[in-house]
C-alpha cells in the first residue's frame, strides 16, 4: 500500500509541476518569443494530430487499461496482448497515413485562404500523430503494470520542459521558426521510443507468444468494448479539440493564437476536480457494483459542493484580475481580445464541477453504454454548434460552442441519473455557495483597477481568499473545505 501511495503521490507531483511549466511556457514564452500566428500554428497542430490519434487508435489505450488483467497470467499470454495492441497501433496508423495521403489536397484547401501557414507545415502532423498513437499503447502497457512514474513524466514534463528548451534556442537565434517546428516533431517522436525500450528494460515488453494464444470470444470481448471506448473517445477529444480546427479555418491562426492564451488561462480552474475525482472513482466503483446508492448520493453532493468552491475561488482569482494578467503576459494587449472568451469557458468549467461527479458515477454504472451514446451525440452537436458560431462570433462563438456543448452534456448527465438512480448533487448548502461567490465578486469587483501589477493582483487575491474563506466558514458551506482551511491556519500559525 505505501509503495502505491508513494507513487500516485510522485504522479500527481509531476501533473502540477508540468502543469506549472506548460503554464510559464504558454503565457509568457511563447507570446514573448512568437508571433500570435505562429502560436496559433503549435496549436492547430497539436489540435489536429490529438484528432487524429484518437480516431486512429481504435481504443487500444483504454483496452490495454481494461484487459490486462486477463493475459497477465503468462509471460506468453502477456506478449500475445502486447502484439495484439500493437497490431492495432500499428493498423491505425498505416490508414490514418493513407487517408491523410489521399485528403492531403483538401486539407490544404480549407486552409489556404485563412492559415496558409498550417500548410507549409501540414506534412509535420504525421511524425507527431504517429508518435501519440504508439505512445498511447507503449504507456497503457506500461501503467497497467505499475509503473505509472515515468509514463507520466513524459506525459506531463518530457513534452513541455523541452518545448521550454526549444523555444530558449529560438529566442537566441539558434534555429529559425522552422527548426523549433523541426525540433518539436523530432521530441514527439522520441518519446515513444524511448518509453519503449525503458519498458524493455524493465521486462515489460515481451515479444515471444504466438498470436493465437487468444480466444474468439476474447477477441469479441475486446472488440465490442473498443468499440464503445472508441465511440466515447472519440467524442471527448474531437469536442476538446474542434474549436482550434473550425477557428484556424474560418478566423485564421492569429485567432486561433489568441483563443490558445485564453483558453490556456482557464485550466487551472479544473485541476481540482481531476484531483477530487482521481480520489473518488475506487468509491464511486465499488458503490456502483455494490448498487450502493445512498453512498453514490453522499459522493455526489460532496464533489459537487467541495468542486464548485474551489473552483469558484480559482475563478473568482482569474477574472477579478484578468486584466492585470493580461497585462502581465508580453504582448498582452493582442491577447486581451480573448478576455470574454476567458469568462465564457470558466463558466463551462464551472458548470462542470457544479454538476459534480456525474461523469464517473455513470460511466461505471450499468448504464455506461447508455451515457456513451449521449456523450457522442452531444460531440456532435458541438462539432455543428463549433461549425454555426464561429463563422458569425470568431473566438467568442468558437467559446459559446464549448460552453452550450458542456452545459448540454452535463444537464443531460445530471437528469438521467435524477430519473435512473433518484439522486442528485445539489442541497441547501449549494444556495449558501452561490450566495458566497456573488457576495465576494460584489465586493472585490468595487475595488478600482489602478495598474495592474502583481502587487496589485497578490493584493486582490489576498481579499478574495480573506472574503471568501471566512464566508465559507462562517456559514459552513463545506466540512471538508473548513477543515482544510483551519489545518492551513494552524500549519501556519505553528511556523511563526
Amino acid at each position: 500500500m505505501g509503495i502505491i501511495i508513494k507513487r500516485t503521490g510522485y504522479t500527481a507531483l509531476l501533473s502540477y509541476l508540468g502543469f506549472f511549466i506548460g503554464y510559464i511556457n504558454m503565457l509568457w514564452l511563447f507570446p514573448y518569443a512568437f508571433r500570435p500566428e505562429e502560436i496559433g500554428l503549435i496549436k492547430l497542430m497539436l489540435a489536429v494530430a490529438a484528432m487524429f490519434t484518437v480516431l486512429s487508435s481504435f481504443g487500444g489505450s483504454q483496452v490495454a487499461i481494461k484487459f490486462f488483467p486477463y493475459f497477465s497470467d503468462t509471460l506468453q499470454r502477456r506478449s500475445t496482448f502486447f502484439k495484439l495492441l500493437s497490431g492495432i497501433a500499428f493498423a491505425g496508423l498505416t490508414l490514418f497515413i493513407v487517408f491523410f495521403i489521399l485528403f492531403h489536397n483538401t486539407i490544404q484547401e480549407i486552409y489556404s485562404s485563412k492559415s496558409a501557414l498550417f500548410n507549409t507545415y501540414l506534412w509535420y502532423v504525421i511524425p507527431i500523430t504517429g508518435s501519440l498513437i504508439i505512445y498511447g499503447i507503449v504507456e497503457s502497457f506500461v501503467t497497467v503494470q505499475g509503473y505509472p512514474t515515468v509514463p507520466a513524466f513524459f506525459r506531463e514534463i518530457y513534452t513541455r520542459i523541452l518545448l521550454t528548451i526549444a523555444t530558449l534556442i529560438f529566442i537566441a537565434s539558434l534555429i529559425s521558426f522552422s527548426g523549433f517546428m523541426g525540433l518539436v516533431c523530432i521530441l514527439y517522436c522520441l518519446s515513444p521510443i524511448i518509453l519503449f525500450f525503458y519498458g524493455r528494460e524493465k521486462g515489460l515488453m515481451p515479444s515471444k507468444g504466438p498470436l493465437n494464444n487468444i480466444h474468439r470470444n476474447e477477441i469479441r470481448e475486446l472488440s465490442q468494448f473498443g468499440a464503445f471506448a472508441y465511440l466515447g473517445n472519440a467524442g471527448a477529444v474531437i469536442l476538446a479539440n474542434i474549436d482550434s480546427v473550425v477557428l484556424s479555418a474560418y478566423s485564421g491562426l492569429i485567432g486561433t493564437g489568441i483563443y490558445g492564451i485564453a483558453l490556456f488561462i482557464t485550466v487551472i480552474i479544473e485541476i481540482p476536480k481531476r484531483s477530487l475525482s482521481q480520489v473518488l472513482i475506487p468509491m464511486v466503483v465499488k458503490a456502483n457494483k455494490e448498487h450502493d446508492v445512498k453512498i453514490l448520493d453522499v459522493l455526489y453532493k460532496k464533489s459537487s459542493i467541495n468542486q464548485f468552491l474551489v473552483g469558484a475561488f480559482v475563478f473568482l482569482i482569474i477574472w477579478l484580475n484578468i486584466d492585470g494578467i493580461f497585462s502581465l503576459i508580453p504582448n498582452g494587449e493582442i491577447y486581451r481580445e480573448g478576455k470574454w472568451v476567458v469568462f465564457l469557458i470558466s463558466l463551462a468549467k464551472l458548470f462542470d464541477m457544479f454538476t459534480g461527479i456525474n461523469a464517473e458515477i455513470v460511466g461505471t454504472s450499468q448504464y455506461y453504454k447508455i451515457d456513451l451514446l449521449l456523450a457522442s451525440i452531444i460531440s456532435i452537436i458541438g462539432v455543428v454548434l463549433n461549425f454555426l458560431l464561429i463563422p458569425l462570433y470568431g473566438v467568442i462563438g468558437a467559446a459559446l460552442a464549448v460552453l452550450f456543448s458542456i452545459v448540454l452534456l452535463n444537464t443531460t448527465r445530471f437528469v438521467f441519473i435524477a430519473i435512473a438512480m433518484k439522486i442528485q448533487p445539489f442541497s441547501a448548502k449549494t444556495f449558501i455557495a452561490l450566495l458566497c461567490v456573488a457576495i465576494t465578486y460584489g465586493i472585490v469587483y468595487l475595488i478600482p483597477v489602478i495598474d495592474g501589477t502583481i502587487i496589485e493582483i497578490i493584493i486582490r487575491t489576498l481579499l478574495i481568499g480573506v472574503i471568501f474563506g471566512g464566508l465559507i466558514l462562517c456559514l459552513h458551506v463545506s466540512e471538508d473545505i473548513s477543515q482544510a482551511i483551519i489545518k492551513i491556519f494552524v500549519r501556519l500559525s505553528q511556523k511563526t
